[in-house]
């Protein structure tokens, strides 16, 4: 047992479980008497395989196992608040009948009302069957699953934001006939909420049918590739992170549509009323015209290595590039008068930073390889080729994070360096100030 990893808290005659505890073969060993297991107490523990809840426990925190490898979960029978009925390898709360902790071999039981917030989330399940007793479908449930495929029955009337998120392997979306509140219209691979004509999830194989009127935030976040993406001429809104992901192929704005366009077959999607680009990918030539580029435009665009910014574009948003992990180089034209910070976050392979030099806010003196906002010398976003200069005064929250750096001087005129800012430099070996 790894006692040293075991916090066992009194507080008010309730015994809380706060940190992570298990034997040399990956069982959770829960002792008798505790009544309170706190929220993410074994979050994210890897080596976990198993876990029996003792019938003392009466209170199990938020995301309590979320991001556990679990094979086997099982719940003592003579617990009152919850049961594994019909040994579903599940933690199920037993007066509402919602389904709270899962595992790899969890079989959902009929009688189950409620799939809870992160219930599946990190589990490495290719496909679950749920059955028609299930009206609730909670936040982020199925993220980051191994699913392949799924269903959703006739009974289903609610889906928490992000349920299929980063489900990078999702091929097969079908939502049942008979269903009053989603559709898969035309076989689309999509889950569509009838009523307002929202595309909520879709999954690499989606085809957006033509009566679409809106595209969900985050609708097709966290695929490892899109291929060929065509937005029907009825699309009339698209969340900010509707397509979080890498698209490989072709994106096209059907002609017709009245509030966007893909102009010059540039390969994205661009507002037509304020020229933001709004999503690119792996081909995407950024069009003259473009005064913008939006929030998470670009993001988790992993192969992409290097990419134009012409001289119209003046605002580059949050996370536009983060993710693009193979970008090489980025020239910030003289036109750009805002960067957001967490812009080129994790682009760990980006070499090479340049700031045009006429541009009035920001530079990168003394070819420094990075972005200096020129009024504050503050240092805001660096690469692994990084000098930081002797008159910067400010290294800015996540100026470094996730950059593949392994060495740096901190000049004699820095005062602060903010939180993070050198967050997940896992190869840095050599700090020098």
């Amino acid at each position: 047992m790894k006692d040293n990893w075991l916090t066992i808290e009194k507080k008010e005659n309730c015994v809380i479980l706060t940190k992570c505890s298990w034997d040399a073969m990956g069982v959770i060993v829960i002792p008798e008497g505790v009544t309170h297991i706190g929220d993410s107490a074994f979050r994210g523990c890897l080596d976990v395989t198993s876990v029996t809840i003792p019938k003392s426990v009466i209170d199990i925190g938020e995301r309590s196992f979320s991001c556990c490898h679990l094979e086997a979960v099982k719940v003592e029978d003579e617990n009152t608040v919850y049961d594994s009925r019909e040994n579903c390898n599940a933690i199920i709360e037993s007066k509402t009948n919602t389904l709270l902790v899962s595992s790899m071999n969890t079989i959902i039981p009929n009688g189950v009302a409620a799939i809870g917030d992160d219930a599946f989330s990190c589990i490495d399940v290719t496909s679950i069957v749920i059955p028609d007793s299930v009206v609730v479908i909670g936040k982020e449930a199925f993220k980051l699953s191994g699913l392949t495929s799924i269903t959703i029955p006739h009974s289903v009337t609610a889906i928490g934001k992000g349920a299929f998120s980063f489900c990078r392997n999702l091929e097969t979306i079908q939502v049942e006939d008979g269903n009053e509140v989603y559709d898969s219209r035309n076989n689309c691979n999509a889950i569509i909420e009838s009523k307002t004509n929202t595309l909520l999830f879709g999954c690499v194989n989606t085809r957006i049918p033509d009566s679409v009127k809106n595209i969900a935030d985050r609708a097709f976040s966290g695929f490892f590739s899109l291929f060929d993406v065509t937005i029907p001429h009825s699309v009339t809104s698209i969340g900010r992170r509707a397509f979080w992901c890498q698209i490989q192929g072709t994106i096209h704005v059907e002609t017709g549509n009245k509030v966007y366009d893909s102009r010059e077959n540039c390969n994205a999607i661009i507002e037509s009323k304020t020229n933001i680009l709004l999503c690119g990918g792996l081909n995407t030539v950024i069009p003259d015209s473009v005064t913008a580029i939006g929030d998470y435009a670009f993001a988790l665009c992993e192969y992409l290595e290097t990419i134009t910014i012409p001289g119209s574009v003046t605002r580059i948003g949050n996370h536009a590039f983060s993710g693009c992990r193979s970008l090489i180089s980025v020239t910030i034209p003289s036109s750009v008068t805002y960067i957001d910070k967490d812009a080129f976050s994790d682009c760990h392979s980006l070499g090479t930073i340049k700031v045009e030099e006429d541009n009035k806010v920001y530079d990168s003196r003394g070819n420094c390889n990075a972005i200096i906002d020129s009024k504050t010398n503050t240092l805001l976003v660096g690469c692994k080729n990084t000098i930081i200069p002797d008159d910067v005064t400010i290294i800015a929250e996540g100026a470094f994070a996730l950059v593949d750096l392994k060495t740096i001087i901190i000049p004699q005129n820095v005062t602060s360096i903010d939180k993070n800012a050198f967050a997940c430099c896992r190869d840095l070996k050599t700090i020098k100030v």
